[in-house]
């Protein structure tokens, strides 16, 4: 039997903004009290579907709010949304050239 504080962390929607709404890409702030690497983990952002997240979106991240703050901007990747099943967002870290 599996304790809940075992699974892998998950984004809380109430956390995620719209900020910026254009055509090209949106911009969305998020913080959490969660690491950044558990916001960069596989499968974290994938509630984010509900919110109509698209593709080359950016999302601005502060994670670890209660502790020492780490700022990010995250690209969205890809999207995927089967009506009535699966869910997937991949994002990873906007490098800067």
């Amino acid at each position: 039997m599996s304790d809940i504080h075992d699974l892998p962390a998950r984004m809380d929607p109430h956390n995620l903004a719209l900020a910026v709404n254009t055509k090209p890409f949106n911009v969305y702030f998020y913080k959490t009290a969660d690491t950044l690497d558990e916001v960069l983990a596989g499968g974290y952002f994938d509630e984010a579907v509900e919110h109509l997240i698209r593709k080359h979106d950016r999302i601005e991240v502060i994670a670890d709010a209660g502790g020492d703050a780490e700022f990010a901007t995250l690209v969205v990747r890809s999207v995927l949304s089967v009506r009535g099943g699966s869910k997937a967002v991949e994002v990873s870290r906007l490098e800067r050239c």
